[in-house]
Formats: structure tokens, sequence, C-alpha cells
């Protein structure tokens, strides 16, 4: 029994220090930093949100997530230029599974309208297993839901 307890403790010493025969070869650490995807970047929308040119710049720390939402709309009557909007979005990366909080809502270009509504949203998505692409489900304050799909 002594001697089992020994060889225990003596494996899981080797596969834990760096540098002994028996520990995680560097390739294998390699493919498990790898399998967090990294989303950092920028992505366009490719779904039913606003508009075409809807933007989302991504920083990933770890798992935690940082970016804006860039997008455009226009006042009901169009008789003004587009409004552009930034959205500053905060989140976390969870195996797969992506949560953004919008944290504010401004205006970088263009002057409010009577109808401009703006409000912060959420957006819960999954990443797809090629990476390429993050999809999910976008609810505003007011509860109203939308699907969405950002692509690389």
């Amino acid at each position: 029994m002594r001697l089992l307890l020994i060889l225990t403790l003596a494996t899981v010493m080797a596969y834990s220090t760096p540098g002994c025969s028996f520990a995680q070869p560097a390739d294998a650490q390699d493919t498990l930093a790898r399998s967090v995807p990294d989303l950092s970047g920028t992505w366009r929308l490719t779904g039913t949100l606003v508009a075409a040119s809807t933007r989302l710049r991504l920083k990933q720390d770890g798992n935690g997530l940082s970016g804006i939402l860039t997008f455009h709309d226009r006042c009901s009557d169009l008789s003004s230029q587009p409004l552009i909007f930034e959205e500053p979005l905060e989140g976390r990366l969870d195996g797969n599974q992506v949560t953004l909080t919008g944290v504010d809502v401004r205006i970088v270009r263009g002057e409010t309208c009577r109808d401009t509504r703006v409000s912060l949203d959420s957006f819960l998505g999954l990443v797809a297993p090629d990476g390429k692409s993050i999809s999910g489900e976008q609810r505003s304050e007011e509860g109203r839901t939308k699907a969405w799909k950002f692509a690389r």
C-alpha cells in the first residue's frame, strides 16, 4: 500500500513538473490553449437586426469580452442623414457560448429625431464549430427579441 502511494505521488509530481519527461508535451498544451476560440476582431451582421452595415468589434482577454456594436438608423420621415450609433458591450465566452450586454448607447453622427429610440441590448449566442460565425438571440431593454448572426 505504501509503495502504491509513493508511486502515485511520484507520477502526479512528474506530470505537473515542467521539463520532466512525464510532463504534458508542449504541443498538447498548445492544442488545449487553441480550444478556446479567439473572437477578437471585426464581425459583420448577416441576420435581421438593423442593417447590413452593422459591425461588431470584439476584444477578447481570456474568457472576457468587450467590444463596440456600430449600427445605422434613419428617422422615419427620412429627411435627415442616417444616424450612426455605437453601443459598448461587455461579456464572456464560456465554451462556445457568448454573452454580451450593452453598457451605453451613444450617437456618433447625426442628430436625433422625435422617433429615435435607443435601448441597451443583450446578446446570447453560440460560436459556430469553425469559429467563423456567432449566432443567437438579441433582447432589448423592453424585452423585444430578434435572431442575429455575425460572421467574420
